[in-house]
């Protein structure tokens, strides 16, 4: 029975020191000019323990319950210590940090990210520098909308619509003139008789930016002459998220107005009849009708 217990006690041990640790969390930003510090550390002092921000100065780690100093270090600013961060069980502590810059000469440092492309001014400004012409819509925008496919969601971008809902037609032109790319990657053709791709595959909260270009360029495929569709998809979440969405629909001509109806049964909510709608008495039954359809269909001389 001793042994029993342990073994049980030695599985519930992961969820028990889950339950006993809490989040640090916060924004690291430059005191001058408020902007996110990309890369900067975060450490737990005279522990190996710490992290990086991300691509919006963002950072987040998990740490037994207990009290800890937290040093910030960044290139080419000063180094700031934080004493006596209290962390509470299956809690989340914020911390807003901002920094100053160094005094010192550095040599220069290129940091080459990707900018996010999730937000409609994203967009706008894509449309604006790029040499081509091009439309789009951003993941906000889907948020927006009740499309729950990249195929429904194309029809809301300008000069393309959709056929049997999922097949894209740009600037007129049928679907063997068009292409689509997921992430920079060419898509084959999902039907084996034509060259078409069924857009209704992916899931609209699957993707970032659904971006349409109407002119060639020489970084881009050349096998189209409607239009090139590119795909892409959202980064992989730092955190388990659950999404609801509720959706109603209404028509104008009949909708919370009275209408001609009768009298039903008791039951019909159950799918059955409550003998209300029973035929007469004296109607033939299915015998009888196999009969009188057999009497019909044979020939009186044979």
């Amino acid at each position: 029975m001793k042994k029993l217990l342990s073994f049980c006690n030695l599985l519930l041990l992961p969820f028990y020191m889950m339950a006993q640790s809490g989040t640090l969390s916060g924004l690291i930003v430059d005191q001058k000019t408020a902007e996110p510090l990309i890369g900067a550390t975060v450490l737990v002092e005279n522990t190996t323990n710490g992290v990086t921000t991300d691509l919006d100065g963002r950072f987040s780690m998990t740490l037994p319950a207990g009290k800890y100093n937290i040093l910030v270090k960044y290139i080419g600013y000063a180094q700031r210590r934080y004493p006596d961060i209290i962390i509470n069980a299956a809690k989340v502590t914020d911390l807003q940090i901002s920094l100053s810059e160094e005094n010192t000469a550095l040599e220069e440092i290129v940091v080459v990210s990707e900018a996010r492309r999730d937000k409609e001014s994203a967009i706008f400004i894509m449309q604006k520098n790029s040499t081509v012409i091009q439309s789009g819509i951003s993941n906000e925008e889907m948020k927006r909308s009740p499309d729950r496919s990249s195929g429904e969601v194309i029809r809301r971008v300008s000069g393309a619509t959709i056929q049997d809902g999922k097949f894209a037609v740009i600037r007129g032109l049928a679907d063997r003139y068009n292409m689509a790319m997921l992430n920079n990657i060419v898509l084959p053709s999902t039907e084996p008789d034509r060259k078409a791709f069924a857009f209704d595959v992916f899931p609209s909260n699957l993707l970032d930016n659904i971006l349409i270009m109407k002119t060639g360029q020489s970084d881009l495929p050349s096998e189209w002459s409607g239009g090139l569709i590119q795909l892409n998809t959202r980064e992989i979440p730092d955190k388990n998220f659950l999404q609801v969405s509720i959706g109603q629909t209404f028509t104008e001509q009949t909708t919370f107005k009275p209408f001609m109806s009768y009298e039903g049964s008791k039951t019909d909510f159950l799918g059955f009849d409550g003998s209300l709608r029973a035929l007469p008495d004296g109607f033939p039954g299915i015998v009888e009708l196999n009969d009188i359809k057999l009497s019909l269909t044979i020939p009186k001389d044979s």
